[in-house]
């Protein structure tokens, strides 16, 4: 697993309880015949995207959430700052985070202030 990987899958686990976060795959294949061709989302699609629970969410509502998770050193593309930038412009929870307490930052604001972190998915 890589440590961008391992980054990944902690933030999925850390806020299951107030968020479900989907992991977002994408690439190109080739088949056993030769043939190429790619799947998934446009360029600069977040790592993760989901929402917020409408029960944590201190709106009442579900919220939706694009998390670009990077780990120390590397830097997000331009595509993915604009796709950032554009879902924060849509009055979604959007954001480039290097840690699972970045990620807590990013959606503390928009929790009610008894899920503002640290749940385990049990509380659900």
């Amino acid at each position: 697993m890589t440590p961008e990987s391992g980054l990944l899958n902690s933030i999925i686990r850390s806020v299951y309880g107030v968020c479900m976060l989907y992991r977002i795959n994408t690439g190109t294949v080739t088949t056993d015949k030769g043939y190429r061709f790619s799947t998934g989302t446009p360029k600069g699609y977040s790592d993760l995207a989901g929402y917020i629970r409408g029960g944590a969410s201190r709106f009442g509502i579900a919220v939706p959430v694009y998390i670009e998770a990077k780990i120390p050193g590397n830097k997000p593309s331009q595509e993915q700052v604009d796709f950032i930038r554009a879902r924060r412009e849509d009055g979604c929870v959007a954001g480039v985070c290097y840690s699972v307490p970045e990620v807590w930052e990013l959606l503390k604001p928009y929790l009610r202030a008894d899920h503002t972190g640290g749940e385990s998915n049990e509380d659900w």
